[in-house]
């Protein structure tokens, strides 16, 4: 692999000389758009430019699903949808749909309500842990899978809910 080796860079960029004219230890020249210095690349510590890795599409993600965490040797996506309404054909195989149902289950049940987004995601104990704001403004808590829950289960509740937790919300009004 072709490299350069510059030994510093105390000129900085320098767009009005050309490479012959350049001080030693100046980037030079325009890009295409009309950029001064290296496109695509970086320096290492060392001073060698090298080429900077290419963003590839590793898979096409299906509709109605949030959030993206990786962990275990899998990257997992979530959603409200029960795991067979959800299209995984032809998804790369360390690809998991993971279910986060609402409170009352799913629409059109009454009161259920499909998610909107997904706030956050940690590890806990080799498990998932995610909050996730669902269409009625409800945040709520999920640890583990529906099929491998991280908590036992509630009664009613999606096994993988955990139950009671505050949402981190607060609302006060005052009058002066």
């Amino acid at each position: 692999v072709p490299y350069v080796l510059v030994e510093d860079f105390k000129s900085g960029i320098d767009t009005r000389r050309t490479a012959v004219t350049s001080v030693p230890g100046s980037l030079f020249g325009n890009d295409s758009s009309g950029t001064a210095g290296l496109t695509n690349a970086h320096i290492t510590r060392g001073g060698e430019i090298e080429k900077r890795k290419a963003f590839k599409v590793w898979a096409t993600l299906p509709d109605d699903t949030f959030g993206l965490a990786a962990g275990g040797r899998r990257v997992y996506i979530f959603g409200s949808l029960p795991s067979g309404s959800v299209d995984m054909s032809g998804q790369p195989a360390e690809l998991s749909y993971t279910q986060l149902e609402h409170k009352w289950g799913q629409p059109p049940t009454a009161g259920a309500y499909h998610m909107s987004e997904v706030l956050s995601v940690a590890w806990f104990n080799g498990k998932v842990y995610v909050s996730a704001l669902f269409e009625d403004g409800k945040i709520s808590h999920y640890w583990g899978t529906i099929a491998d829950p991280g908590v036992p289960s509630s009664g009613g509740s999606p096994v993988n809910r955990i139950v009671e937790i505050f949402d981190g919300r607060a609302r006060a009004n005052s009058t002066i």
